[in-house]
């Protein structure tokens, strides 16, 4: 309940109820794996969860304990979700930034999205930010999403 009183405060505009539905979702995912990471697992099984997070390979999903395998799933199955509903209504196959976007590395000047945008184009950082833009203004223009701050 508190996840959907999260994204009811980001965007309670009617036309973002999309965005709600599916940042409850988020929110929800999160807070599960926050607390797996702070009170059910083990240190071996931390390391190999994060070892299959970051490989996101379903195939190794086996190789993790019963309640990992449920919320590996989850998470797998939103994020592509998410992604099909994108490249549906956009166009846009965003899983190739999602994998860039988690090898780069923190406190970069410019957003990811900019830099992912430019190492996969070899753009411009003038032409990446315009892209990035022009493509959430779609999602604004959707109602999928609200404009970013």
């Amino acid at each position: 309940m508190e996840s959907f009183f999260w994204a009811m405060g980001m965007a309670y505009q009617p036309e973002f109820r999309h965005f709600r539905r599916e940042m409850t979702k988020l929110v929800s995912i999160l807070t599960i794996i926050d607390d797996i990471y702070d009170i059910y697992g083990t240190l071996e099984e931390l390391q190999l969860f994060t070892q299959v997070v970051h490989r996101w390979d379903i195939n190794a999903v086996d190789s993790l304990p019963e309640y990992m395998k449920i919320c590996f799933l989850a998470l797998y199955n939103f994020v592509n979700q998410i992604a099909s509903h994108i490249m549906k209504e956009t166009g846009y196959n965003i899983i190739p930034y999602l994998k860039k976007g988690r090898e780069m590395k923190r406190g970069d000047d410019v957003a990811k999205s900019i830099k992912c945008y430019m190492s996969e184009s070899g753009g411009c950082e003038e032409d990446a930010h315009k892209h990035v833009i022009e493509f959430w203004a779609r999602f604004d223009d959707l109602g999928q999403a609200p404009s970013p701050i």
